[in-house]
């Protein structure tokens, strides 16, 4: 729970964070996307900025500490699995044999030897389902990694100039900077970028809608009246998954009717102008407060960036709410 709340505060302090171009030079930012390993679908990834100054050095250095780490583990990976089939060296080991069973607090407790090689038995046999389920995921994942392990290295589709105009849009910025992991516009395609940048926007939009409409039913808050004609008051409903599943059925046609009239006759994106500007719809949209396109242009950035806050946070609040543990989570509305 700890974790999940540190998560969100990490994500909304994350969408005021002004957009910020990279301190490398174009040229090393390309000669470390085509190293080695650069490839779909994170491409060259350095969240962290290790290698931003574009240090071949340090970038070599790393490289190594990677490589090496990798060989440590495929080892690792590979023992495991074998021990845990229930395959083991013959002999003893400090007076136990090799197969007999550790738990985790007696391997913690072992001291390692000099000059002489510790085996590391099997892990404790877990008899509950969820443990057996937790063990069948750890070996799903360990064949999808082995599987990404063979993938050939692919160079990029399009020229560096569009690479390299991708990377300075809206919304590119640290700790991630232009993140693509499943190659969507890998292909360099302006007009695909668009569109799923208006999908982005949109989508945010309405998860910021959604959250704020959350904690609004959420602190006892509803609109008067009825939402269908059986009777059925707003306040009736509840919120979360229960008010989803509590509307009756003309009630959400109704809803449903609304939206779609909103999509299909209401917004209209602008002809000619950057993604998510609706100014070309049935009726009055236009910016509040924003004159100039300087400040335009970093309304846009909040408005992106509070949006993806918002599709994490909108997605929390159903996994917990489905958990039923949102007043753990928000006690200020655990009374209500």
């Amino acid at each position: 729970m700890k974790t999940a709340a540190f998560a969100s505060l990490i994500a909304g302090a994350a969408a005021f964070a002004p957009s910020k171009s990279s301190s490398r030079s174009s040229a090393l930012q390309m000669s470390f996307e085509n190293e080695l390993g650069a490839q779909p679908p994170l491409g060259f990834f350095d969240p962290l900025g290790l290698v931003a100054d574009g240090d071949q050095e340090k970038f070599d250095r790393l490289r190594g500490v990677e490589i090496k780490h990798g060989r440590i583990c495929m080892l690792g990976v590979v023992g495991y699995l074998v021990n845990k089939a229930g395959s083991f060296l013959p002999g003893h080991s400090r007076g136990r044999e090799c197969k007999d069973p550790f738990n985790v607090e007696q391997l913690r407790m072992t001291k390692i030897q000099p000059k002489r090689i510790t085996i590391f038995p099997s892990s404790v046999r877990s008899t509950t389902q969820r443990q057996q389920n937790n063990m069948k995921a750890l070996v799903f994942a360990s064949l999808i990694a082995g599987a990404a392990a063979f993938a050939p290295s692919k160079s990029s589709s399009c020229s560096s100039a569009l690479q390299m105009s991708f990377e300075n849009e809206l919304g590119a910025q640290p700790p991630l900077g232009f993140f693509d992991p499943l190659g969507l516009v890998a292909d360099c395609d302006q007009e695909k970028f668009d569109r799923l940048r208006g999908v982005e926007i949109k989508h945010g939009r309405i998860c910021m809608l959604g959250v704020v409409g959350y904690l609004v039913n959420k602190a006892g808050i509803y609109l008067p009246g009825d939402i269908s004609t059986d009777g059925t008051k707003f306040s009736d409903l509840g919120s979360g998954w229960d008010a989803s599943f509590a509307v009756p059925v003309p009630g959400a046609l109704q809803v449903l009717a609304f939206c779609g009239a909103l999509e299909l006759v209401g917004w209209k994106q602008a002809e000619g102008s950057f993604p998510g500007d609706f100014s070309a719809s049935s009726f009055p949209v236009g910016w509040v407060g924003a004159d100039d396109p300087e400040t335009q242009e970093d309304y846009r950035a909040k408005e992106l960036n509070q949006g993806r806050a918002a599709q994490m946070g909108m997605l929390a609040l159903m996994v917990h709410d489905k958990l039923g543990n949102v007043d753990d989570l928000l006690p200020v509305f655990s009374s209500n």
